[in-house]
């Protein structure tokens, strides 16, 4: 919040060229008695090399007031509604008449119109080739430099609602495009003759009731309120028909407004929800002349936004009715993106590649251009002009460490692997119920505390809402969480150094039989009733029994040995593409040597050797040193007549292991067959690990 000051102080003003992305933005110390004029040769100064073809006296200088963000999508000056020309003489302490607000562009510099336009010209082939952006908010503005799939025709039911009066809640998971659905609301609104109020309580204070309503009032000075205020009456009056500033019914937008769900926002919390009642409930509403030119109010936020006031749900100002979901983008709109992407570069795009784009996706916005991003970086080693799904798989390898770069799933992390009850909770309930399991089939809850964590997942994105229970948001975002955040959240390994052999090669044996002593008992042993699936073989004497599925072992081999083998520089990758081929975890050291691990869940023998002949095939693509299957079985004797690889199958580096456990994981036996450095076969038979 910005405060008076003494006239004679050296201001800080952060100032963006117009046409450049908010990351790029500069600072500027002036002293407050100084001018525009002085301003403009201090800029001048500051950005001597951009500005050396410039006169300072030619440069034009807004006032304005946008937060700051590491965006990278271009800011041009015709998106900023609320700006205010500065002209030569005018003093900065009366343009600036309290201290600049602190993470706020204050100043906008615009070059003289031929310069800008010369500069436009030069960089036209880069500034206009439109980017995947998946952290952006895209107002109309910003459309000609994003790619972007227009939500006019989903918005219908939610314009139609706001145009009754209705006082709506728009949900959904974290960059899943509700902020940008919301400005193509709002444009249609406007030009139905409605005036929009936005509102991002991102930056507003609601530590307390005080500080939430002054936050408010400072962040609509921009909107020119006709009056201040400092409590919900204020607002209230703010927007009141006796005031000639409001000609045009007014619909107000709160984003991010699930804030008022954390621990420190009760207060505040209690007061904009009363506020919002209050306004929604006055009898004037219906009157032919009501008081107040506020029509609708509409809260956007993720799944957390259902819980406010949850204890008392007859005093939300919110029908459970009036709650609109943003969907995931649909195939259709998935493959527009992507057509035009790839007309853009005078490339084609295999559908399958969008179609696999979507179903990993689940239509996430973020994830969606995520996955753009990455397509682009592998879009300059490519000879062809054509995007195949062996382009596609090779992509799929960075998708995880491209995520874990923006800051939306940097603080899902941090979300997921706090140490608070909730946190620890949670997490733990991901890894029971819901860990790779893809089915659309919903997962009832039971009442009560499950239910809460639940919701808290949802609120995160981790989870999807639906009729009767929940399941995963998409399978990109599950296997973020299996290899970028359980293995972080559950950091156990072995005491002692992975083993090698003699020749320096990671032991692969020993690597396995020391992790299965630290896969976690409980998750197994419950696996049979929470994540599952069922067995073809006989299982405690009878068929078709439920036994752990592939993603329970596969989680825990990976979450063990990436703790255990960082420590010397391997890299343990999960799901790794080889062109069309994916294998379920790839071992790789920093010289490149690599080791395939495929892993079969109690399965026939027909099914063993399928994915024995898969392996070589994996091994061979990605030049690995060793291929190895790995049987987990709860099948009964199976260890008395396993199914081995054929010995030509051996001679090629592919090697085998069946793992027996009974129900609770406390009796855990081996055997194995593999060729060592001489060429022999090895067998161990039968041999308890636990």
């Amino acid at each position: 919040m910005s405060h008076p000051y003494p006239k004679d102080i050296q201001l800080e003003l952060f100032c963006l060229v117009d046409g450049a992305p908010l990351s790029r933005a500069f600072s500027v110390e002036i002293d407050s008695t100084a001018n525009v004029d002085q301003l403009k040769d201090a800029i001048k100064t500051k950005k001597s090399n951009f500005f050396k073809d410039v006169d300072a006296n030619n440069l034009t200088l807004w006032r304005v007031s946008i937060p700051y963000s590491d965006d990278e999508t271009p800011l041009g000056l015709d998106s900023v509604n609320d700006k205010k020309k500065l002209g030569h003489v005018h003093k900065l302490s009366k343009v600036f008449n309290r201290m600049p607000e602190e993470d706020t562009i204050h100043i906008i510099v615009q070059r003289p119109p031929s310069e800008s336009k010369r500069h436009r010209d030069e960089d036209s082939a880069e500034r206009y080739l439109k980017r995947f952006k998946p952290n952006a908010t895209v107002c109309k503005a910003f459309r000609k430099y994003v790619y972007y799939a227009d939500q006019t025709r989903s918005n219908e039911p939610l314009v139609a609602a706001i145009g009754r009066g209705e006082y709506v809640r728009v949900y959904g998971a974290r960059a899943s495009g509700k902020s940008s659905r919301i400005m193509d609301a709002m444009d249609t609104l406007n030009k139905d003759g409605y005036e929009c109020v936005y509102v991002d309580f991102q930056f507003i204070d609601i530590s307390s009731e005080k500080s939430l309503w002054e936050g408010l009032n400072q962040t609509l000075k921009r909107y020119k309120l006709p009056c201040e205020f400092n409590n919900g009456v204020g607002f209230y009056n703010a927007f009141s028909t006796d005031y000639r500033r409001w000609n045009r019914p007014v619909v107000i937008f709160f984003d991010e407004f699930d804030k008022l769900r954390q621990d420190d926002a009760s207060a505040a919390c209690s007061s904009m929800l009363a506020t919002i009642r209050g306004i929604r409930n006055d009898p004037a509403r219906t009157q032919e002349k009501p008081e107040s030119r506020i029509h609708s109010i509409i809260a956007i936020g993720t799944y957390a936004i259902l819980m406010l006031n949850r204890s008392h749900p007859e005093l939300s100002p919110f029908n459970i009715s009036d709650n609109f979901r943003n969907k995931g983008l649909t195939e259709e709109q998935v493959r527009e993106l992507y057509y035009e992407f790839a007309k853009d570069r005078n490339m084609t795009i295999d559908d399958r590649v969008i179609e696999d784009i979507h179903q990993k996706t689940n239509g996430h916005a973020g994830l969606v251009n995520v996955c753009g991003v990455a397509l682009e970086e592998k879009l300059v080693s490519l000879d062809r002009r054509q995007i195949i799904m062996d382009h596609w798989g090779c992509v799929q390898n960075m998708l995880l460490s491209r995520m874990k770069k923006y800051g939306t799933f940097q603080k899902l992390i941090d979300d997921l692997i706090g140490r608070s009850e909730k946190q620890v909770s949670a997490l733990a309930r991901y890894r029971t119920h819901y860990l790779g399991n893809p089915s659309e089939v919903t997962i009832e809850i039971q009442p009560g505390e499950s239910g809460n964590l639940e919701e808290y997942l949802a609120a995160l994105g981790v989870l999807q809402p639906e009729a009767d229970g929940f399941k995963i948001a998409s399978p990109l975002m599950d296997s973020f969480l299996r290899q970028m955040v359980i293995p972080q959240a559950y950091p156990t390994a072995p005491d002692f150094a992975p083993p090698m052999k003699p020749s320096g090669l990671l032991d692969i044996l020993e690597v396995v039989k020391s992790a299965l002593l630290l896969f976690d008992k409980g998750i197994i042993a419950r696996a049979c009733a929470l994540s599952y699936k069922v067995a073809f073989v006989p299982v405690n004497n009878q068929r078709n029994q439920r036994v752990p599925r592939e993603s329970v072992y596969d989680s825990e081999m990976i979450r063990i040995c990436s703790n255990w083998l960082s420590r010397i520089n391997y890299q343990v990758l999960g799901q790794h593409h080889v062109g069309r081929l994916c294998c379920d975890i790839v071992l790789r050291d920093r010289d490149l040597y690599s080791y395939v691990l495929e892993l079969v869940v109690t399965e026939t023998v027909q099914q063993i050797q399928q994915h024995i002949e898969r392996t070589v095939n994996y091994k061979n693509s990605i030049g690995a040193h060793e291929g190895w299957v790995i049987h987990f079985t709860r099948q009964d004797n199976y260890l008395q007549n396993p199914h081995w690889p054929a010995e030509e199958i051996l001679e090629e580096g592919i090697y085998m292991m069946h793992i027996w456990h009974d129900e609770n994981f406390k009796d855990v036996r081996l055997s194995a067959k593999w060729k060592d450095s001489d060429g022999h076969t090895i067998t161990i038979e039968d041999e308890r690990v636990i």
